[in-house]
Parts: C-alpha cells; sequence; structure tokens
C-alpha cells in the first residue's frame, strides 16, 4: 500500500508533488533519478522497462509465474500488508469556471537557450461521443473545449481510434496498429492480458532520447498480471490510477466473481512506493474519481522543473459508465430542473445512480451523460489553467480525443454518435471516427481555429507515437528491443507536418485498418479498412445504430447488429465516405471492382495479425474466485498485480463457451482454437 506520507506536505495542505530520490551521476557534477533496481546513491542506474528485461523478463512481454516476480512482487505485498496508511489530504477543488470562460493569463516562460523538446499533455477522453461536445451538440455544456477546439485549436476530424477501449490505448502507447499490438485485454479471466515488455512505450522513448519526465493519471486498461506490467515498470516516473476498464465513479470499487475490491493504486517513483507502487490508501472513496486525477496534474506541473520537458498521459475515467456527475455539473442540465436545490439526499441519489434505462428517464439519461462531459471540460480548463500558472502553456503540446466512440445500443447506452452511423463496437464511424483536436502555444498561429476534415487529412491513434517523437526531435523510434524479440514493428507515422501546415496530407491518406478478426479480438466486428474516400466492413457490425440528433430519447436504438458479406467470399459492405459519412448506402454490387482490391488487403493486412503469445483461462468461477481472494488478501481489499499468476499459468487452455458474433465472422479462427486445444491436451 502507500502511505500517507509518500505525499509531500507544503503548509498546511498535503501536495500530490513526486519527491525524487538523487544519485550521483558518473560525471560527478549533476544528480539524476535513481532506477528501479537501484535503492543506494552512487549506483549505476537504469530504466525500469530495462531493468524488468535485463532480470529475465520474457521477451514476448506477457505473464511471468510467481516464483519469477517473487524478488521483488513478495516484498512489495509483505510491505502493502504491514503498512497501515493515513489519508492525505489533496488542495481544495478549483472554483468551476463561467459558462464561456477565457484563456487564463500565462505565467513568463521558462529561459531557454533554444527550440526545446514541447511539453506534452495527452488528454483521453473514454467513451466521448462524436456528438457529445458543445461546438457539435448545443445541449452540451463545454465551453472550454469548444474554445480550445475551435478558436485556440486545431480539430483533427479524420481521427480514427479501435472501437474499443484497450486497443487504442496499445496502439497509442506502442505506436502500433491495434492488430499489431493488442485487440482486447482481459483482466482476471485472462492472466496474459496486456501489452507485452518486448514493446518499447511512448514515455520509455521520450525519457530515454529527451529527458522527460514522465506522468500517468487514470485508466491504464493495459495489463495487471505482473508488477512488470504497471506504468513505472513502462516508461513511466510516476502514476496514480487504477487498473481496468470501469469502476465506480466514486468510491473507486469494482465488483468481479462475488468480490467487491478497489481499484486505485499509487507510485509515486520514491522509496516510498517501491516496486511499481500499491494500493492508494485512503484516497479511496474520498474524491470522484478525474476529480482526483485533476488535482494530481495540478500538483505535478505546480511542482515541475519547467526547464525539463514534461509528459502527462491523462486517461479520463468519464465519459464510462456507471453514469455518475457531481452535482454541480448535473445542475446545468433542464432535466434536473425538478430536483429541490436544497434537497441533499435527493442530489446525493442523483450523483451515484444513473437513471434507469427505461424510455421514461431517457432525458435524464441523456444530462447524466452529458453532465460527466462538462466535468472533463471544467478539468481540461483546470489543465490549461495549470500549465499557463507555471509558464508551460507556451511551449506546450496538448492533444485531446477519444479512445472510441459512444456506446449506442450497448453498456451505458448514452453516447451519441450523430451524424455518423454505429457506435463502441462497431467498425462503423460512430465507432473508429473519434472526437480530437490540438491546442497548447506550440501550435502555430497559422493552424488555430481550423478544422482538417478530409479523407487525405486521415491519421490514427497509433500515429500520436510518431507525432510527438517528431514534434521533440527524436529522429528515430525504431524499437529494437521488439525486433530482437520478434515483435511487429512501429507501424506510426508523423503527423506533425499536417499539424504544423507543412503538409496538406495525413499519415494515412492511403490505407487505414480499423480492425482483423483474431483469437482474443473483441466481440463487435468482423473487421473493417479504409481505402482513400473507400471503406470496407467485413461480416458482422455490433453497434450498427442510426444514430439521431437527440439520443437517448425514449426510442429503441436499430440495428443493433448489421450482417455485412462473408470476407472469406469476398463479399462486405462498401461505403463512399465522401458522398455518404453517415454510411446508410452500400454500394458493394455497384462497384465490385473497388471491394474486391479492398478485401484483398484486408486479408493481406488480417494475416500479419498479432496475438498474445499466452492466453491462460481460469477454467471456472470458483478457480476465478479463488484467485480473487487470494489478490483480496495480498493487498487487503485492493486490485492489484497477481499473486497466483503461477496457477494461471499452469491452467490448461481450454475451448471457451461459443459466442453468437463467434459464427458470423470467425469460424476459421473458432477451428483453429479447437485444434490448438487440442494439440495441447494431447501433450498433457
Amino acid at each position: 500500500m502507500v502511505r500517507a506520507s509518500a505525499f509531500a506536505t507544503r503548509g498546511s495542505r498535503r501536495s500530490f508533488a513526486p519527491r525524487t530520490r538523487r544519485c550521483a551521476s558518473s560525471s560527478g557534477g549533476t544528480s539524476r533519478r535513481c532506477g528501479a533496481t537501484s535503492r543506494r546513491c552512487g549506483r549505476r542506474t537504469q530504466s525500469r522497462g530495462a531493468a524488468a528485461r535485463r532480470r529475465g523478463a520474457p521477451a514476448a512481454g506477457q505473464s511471468r509465474g510467481a516464483g519469477a516476480t517473487s524478488r521483488r512482487g513478495a516484498a512489495g505485498r509483505r510491505a502493502a500488508a504491514r503498512a497501515p496508511g493515513r489519508r492525505p489530504e489533496p488542495p481544495e477543488p478549483a472554483d468551476a469556471p463561467a459558462d464561456a470562460p477565457p484563456a487564463p493569463p500565462d505565467a513568463p516562460p521558462a529561459p531557454r537557450a533554444g527550440p526545446a523538446p514541447p511539453h506534452v499533455s495527452i488528454l483521453l477522453v473514454d467513451d466521448l461521443g462524436w456528438h457529445g461536445v458543445g461546438w457539435r451538440n448545443a445541449e452540451v455544456s463545454t465551453p472550454t473545449l469548444d474554445r480550445l477546439a475551435t478558436v485556440d485549436g486545431l480539430r483533427l476530424s479524420r481521427h480514427y481510434c479501435y472501437r474499443t477501449c484497450s486497443p487504442s490505448r496499445s496502439a497509442l502507447l506502442t505506436g502500433r496498429l491495434a492488430h499489431h499490438v493488442n485487440q482486447a485485454n482481459p483482466n482476471n479471466r485472462h492472466p496474459g492480458g496486456g501489452v507485452g515488455l518486448g514493446f518499447t512505450l511512448l514515455p520509455e522513448l521520450l525519457r530515454r532520447e529527451k529527458g522527460y519526465a514522465t506522468h500517468f493519471l487514470g485508466k491504464w486498461h493495459l495489463g495487471l498480471g505482473t508488477r512488470e506490467l504497471l506504468p513505472t515498470y513502462r516508461g513511466f516516473d510516476t502514476w496514480l490510477g487504477y487498473f481496468a476498464g470501469a469502476e465506480d465513479h466514486w468510491t473507486q470499487r469494482r465488483a468481479e466473481a462475488r468480490h467487491d475490491l478497489v481499484d486505485l493504486w499509487f507510485d509515486d517513483g520514491t522509496e516510498k512506493t517501491p516496486d511499481g507502487g500499491g494500493p492508494a490508501r485512503g484516497l479511496e472513496g474520498k474524491y470522484y474519481g478525474d476529480e482526483l486525477y485533476t488535482r494530481r496534474f495540478e500538483s505535478l506541473v505546480r511542482n515541475h522543473p519547467r526547464e525539463r520537458p514534461f509528459f502527462a498521459y491523462f486517461a479520463y475515467q468519464c465519459v464510462h459508465d456507471p453514469l455518475q456527475a457531481p452535482r454541480r455539473f448535473l445542475k446545468k442540465y433542464a432535466a434536473f430542473d425538478g430536483v429541490d436545490p436544497g434537497d441533499d439526499s435527493a442530489w446525493a441519489f442523483f450523483e451515484r445512480n444513473g437513471a434507469p434505462n427505461e424510455p421514461a428517464h431517457a432525458a435524464r439519461r441523456r444530462a447524466q451523460y452529458e453532465a460527466m462531459a462538462s466535468f472533463v471540460d471544467d478539468s481540461v480548463g483546470r489543465v490549461e489553467a495549470a500549465l499557463r500558472a507555471r509558464g508551460m502553456w507556451r511551449d506546450s503540446l496538448v492533444v485531446f480525443a477519444t479512445d472510441n466512440g459512444g456506446a449506442v445500443g450497448f453498456d451505458a447506452d448514452s453516447g451519441n454518435n450523430w451524424p455518423l452511423r454505429g457506435g463502441k463496437y462497431s467498425d462503423f464511424e460512430g465507432g473508429v471516427r473519434g472526437v480530437c483536436f490540438v491546442a497548447g502555444g506550440r501550435l502555430p498561429d497559422r493552424m488555430r481555429g481550423v478544422e482538417l476534415e478530409s479523407h487525405a487529412q486521415r491519421l490514427s491513434i497509433a500515429d500520436w507515437y510518431a507525432t510527438v517523437a517528431d514534434a521533440a526531435g527524436i529522429t528515430s523510434i525504431t524499437d529494437t528491443t521488439a525486433a530482437a524479440a520478434g515483435l511487429p514493428p512501429v507501424d506510426s507515422r508523423s503527423a506533425w507536418p499536417l499539424i504544423t501546415g507543412a503538409s496538406k496530407t495525413g499519415p494515412r491518406a492511403g490505407e487505414l485498418v480499423l480492425s482483423v478478426p483474431s483469437r482474443d479480438g473483441m466481440p463487435g466486428s468482423g473487421g473493417g479498412i479504409l481505402v482513400g474516400k473507400w471503406k470496407a466492413l467485413f461480416n458482422n457490425q455490433r453497434s450498427a445504430v442510426h444514430n439521431g440528433p437527440t439520443y437517448p430519447n425514449g426510442s429503441a436504438p436499430a440495428p443493433v447488429l448489421f450482417i455485412c458479406g462473408d470476407v472469406r467470399a469476398g463479399r462486405g459492405c462498401l461505403f463512399d465516405l465522401d458522398a455518404d459519412a453517415g454510411e446508410a448506402r452500400d454500394v458493394s454490387n455497384e462497384r465490385p471492382d473497388v471491394l474486391a482490391d479492398l478485401v484483398a488487403r484486408f486479408n493481406a493486412a488480417a494475416e500479419t495479425a498479432y496475438t498474445t503469445p499466452k492466453y491462460a483461462v481460469w477454467k471456472n468461477e470458483t478457480a476465478v474466485r479463488g484467485h480473487i481472494a487470494k489478490i483480496d488478501a495480498a493487498y487487503r481489499g485492493f486490485w492489484g498485480p497477481y499473486v497466483s499468476l503461477g496457477d494461471a499459468e499452469a491452467a490448461p487452455f481450454f475451448e471457451l463457451p461459443p459466442q453468437p458474433w463467434d459464427k458470423a465472422h470467425r469460424p476459421a479462427l473458432v477451428e483453429a482454437q479447437k485444434r490448438d486445444y487440442a494439440r495441447r491436451a494431447s501433450q498433457t
């Protein structure tokens, strides 16, 4: 666990500022931060990622047995079991901004001898719909985002992500298209999930090549099987956040297999939080989740040495379900006008309980989702204000994006991607074409207020890896570690020339593969590909709804499921996105030549798909519950890295129960899985 004393104290208030331990450098004249394997000053240091690999972490980077991690994990767990912890007290919340806030004033920037790498903040929102921001939907109150996107920033309206959460995050941080790194991230049922240790993540590249201070906040969702998969082993200096895909916004708890545990972890990069950190005991249940992470961001900036480049990856929990929002944001929406302003119990109920998914409650469900977007707006305003107050905004590059489209027909069923078709889980535009803009002082003035919306200006979420590196002056992003392990190379292409106006063409103006069928791919889509203005979709497409300008509105979304042709037979749906952005008219019969070309390209891409090598599956619910009970005991009520991973790795592969989407779009893969299972069974 993390002791409250790990948070530095300033005056009468506690701060989230990381305290850095120092080691004398080999030159003797400067100090630097100790590496993960060095506990005494004067010893040679190394990055946590490199340390993990040199300790013998598997090159392909997946799960290790309990014995392999015992050198660090056991010590960390024993310390966690002993330390009682105290509740830290972060600064008081900032006042809410006015409905149309001007840009905050700038402090003087740090003096520089010449061009330096920019401060980079990537703000990734969860499940934000295309129609879920104020500049597209007047019903949503997001004045700060509206200003940053339409006046002070550059809108990238052909920004494509993966159709679900974890693969988009994997693509962002590894620079690989999702089908070359991770098309799913199973948690407890599949302990081998996550991003392999052989992949070099963006923060590790930035820290190694340009000396960045690197920080992570919020939703990780990239693996928790061993400590080596945690953020501070993957290039981040510090992190405060949670492991899984979702949890209660107020209590930070999530339940699975009859165990209800807190999912909140902290590592400030010092001896106070060794071995990848520990449970953030004392912070759970004290703040709305993204409020906690916003305060952490403010503190990191406030205490950052301005002459050093700063990188923060802030992965918001909003606007992912459960639908929960602080009352001052709910009060912005007319659906809650009937609630007595002085009725504390009523507001407490609505803050913590989403309205039922029933037609009569559609307006309040919509308002709760939009109130979460308003919270994000408030938080981004505070991010901007913190950077300006520290004199860092003028040297900043701020990227705002979503990981996939809004959820329509599934999950919270409260997003809206109008006028695009589809939503989260599908490769229709509403599931993969996401809200995105760039702001900050490093954006050239001539690009402010501009919207890039042509297919020729297309880019992928995987392209931020090369784009940030390019902006920082890093000349090579070749991943030699991955190459040595036989892993897929970096796919990322720089969009920096497009962003600065030096080029009118985006890095994916030609071809972009959206997803391909794979053994561990998330359900929902049989795959899709973009080539120029053309788009082909194959097999099953889940959440294929036609959105409307107001949703939820009491009507049932339709169609929830849409079947395009079988790609194995050369069939599929074909759309001309320049003429039909809403994907309402399939032209595959009119242009069989174009469809044939896209089918061939898609099949070639599918042959290159990478899947996580280790995919152990717990045999039944009893085994899952027993495993989680061990986590509960080890971390005293918190989720954390597996303490019984050896059991998982010893578990046999077995045939998963058939899923409806299996038969629709990946029977060949299902058959291959059956053969693989039979082979493994015969060997044992």
